[in-house]
């Protein structure tokens, strides 16, 4: 199987998870590009505060989620997400990595304080949809696991 094909196997199992835990309490819309900044978007309703949209970020990871004390999220990523949410009236932007215990870990960007973060480079591929992979230096969030509301997957 090529890359390609592998990287969007792994896209929709990470949408279905989301959409099998949370679906009955949220309507989701998927992005038809499956390299936007996010996967999921939507609104949530509330007759005290109105309504508010939110954009989630999708990460199947393939490992347990004790693995790492932090979840990377690429800083570009982080932006394109901010301008799209912040064109929508200033949106939630929701992190959201799933892992292999099943467990998974939601974060909102906008809660997260630049003191609880580290910013760290690391080599990763320059592409991820691509059978060639060309290496670089990327930026990088480093989101405490701490930080992150835990959730049980459901099947």
């Amino acid at each position: 199987m090529a890359n390609t094909d592998l990287v969007n196997e792994k896209e929709q199992i990470g949408r279905d998870i989301i959409v099998n835990t949370f679906g009955a309490n949220y309507q989701f819309i998927e992005s038809q590009n499956r390299f936007d900044s996010w996967d999921i978007s939507g609104q949530t309703h509330n007759i005290d505060r109105g309504d508010k949209n939110y954009f989630i970020e999708i990460k199947t990871r393939d490992f347990k989620s004790t693995k790492e004390e932090t979840a990377f999220l690429e800083y570009k990523k982080f932006f394109n997400l901010k301008f799209i949410a912040d064109a929508h009236d200033e949106a939630d932007m929701l992190y959201i990595n799933t892992f292999t215990d099943g467990l998974l870990y939601v974060w909102n960007l906008r809660e997260i304080k630049l003191n609880d973060v580290y910013l760290t480079i690391k080599k990763a591929p320059k592409e991820t949809c691509t059978d060639v992979i060309e290496w670089e230096d990327k930026l990088f969030i480093e989101l405490p696991m701490t930080k992150g509301k835990k959730y049980k997957i459901k099947s």
